[in-house]
């Protein structure tokens, strides 16, 4: 049912997102990098895609930690959470320019699978080294809301950079964990610490100006059935136990 979930934010969002023209195109790479933040149901996303497709040598050996990566120092809902408390001096994380190691000839090759942080990334205006990619509010504040809804589903496991979710998830749960075994307990060591828990939803940012706009794409989401009860209706708890009340916080 989670995958049927992500599938359905995935697809609302890409309905939503082609109200805007981008400059991005295949082979257009520069915003490709290591710092793509997943959760876990999505590393296992891609874990399936390459079973199915027999490429689990060629994953296991495209995975290292990027250490020139410092750990995220929240999540997205994490982030939101402090942001509606009002709360200053957010931490930063320093970010790495290293390429994605899943690019070949500038050229994404999971694309099928990409995770939302890559689906969401785009711009307006050509971007390279010297020029950074550009979008408006609406489209910023929308991608980080569809952010919210994916971590929330995502909750309490993992999340953290691709590649660290990816090693986590194959060392603990996967077969080809053999491929790691006089690593293993190490590599535990290392990668713990880099990751978070994902967190459930506190709330949205829903400046007054874009509501409307943003709106269009929660709701649909919300209102959609898996399995005979909407996504609102399964995030609230109704196929658990406690209702969980998926609120909107507007600023003015």
């Amino acid at each position: 049912m989670k995958t049927a979930i992500l599938t359905a934010i995935y697809d609302h969002f890409d309905h939503w997102s082609s109200a805007w023209r981008f400059s991005c195109r295949s082979g257009c790479s520069t915003c490709c990098t290591t710092r793509v933040t997943v959760t876990a149901l999505e590393g296992r996303r891609i874990l399936d895609f390459c079973h199915t497709n027999d490429r689990m040598e060629w994953l296991v050996g495209k995975l290292a930690i990027d250490y020139s990566l410092q750990p995220q120092a929240q999540t997205t809902n994490e982030f939101v959470a402090a942001s509606l408390e009002d709360l200053d001096d957010m931490p930063s994380s320093h970010h790495s320019r290293n390429p994605c190691p899943f690019l070949e000839k500038a050229i994404c090759t999971i694309y099928e699978v990409r995770p939302f942080s890559c689906r969401c990334f785009a711009s307006t205006s050509p971007c390279n080294e010297l020029n950074t990619a550009t979008v408006d509010d609406d489209y910023l504040y929308g991608s980080t809301a569809a952010m919210q809804l994916i971590e929330h589903l995502g909750q309490f496991d993992s999340w953290g950079y691709l590649q660290d979710v990816l090693l986590l998830e194959i060392i603990r749960n996967d077969k080809y964990s053999f491929q790691f075994a006089d690593q293993g307990k190490h590599l535990l060591e290392k990668l713990l610490p880099r990751l978070r828990r994902a967190q459930p939803l506190p709330g949205f940012v829903l400046p007054e100006a874009h509501k409307k706009i943003i709106s269009s794409l929660i709701e649909p989401i919300l209102s959609s059935q898996i399995g005979g009860y909407t996504i609102q209706e399964i995030f609230n708890g109704k196929k658990g136990s406690d209702i969980i009340e998926t609120k909107s916080h507007s600023q003015q």
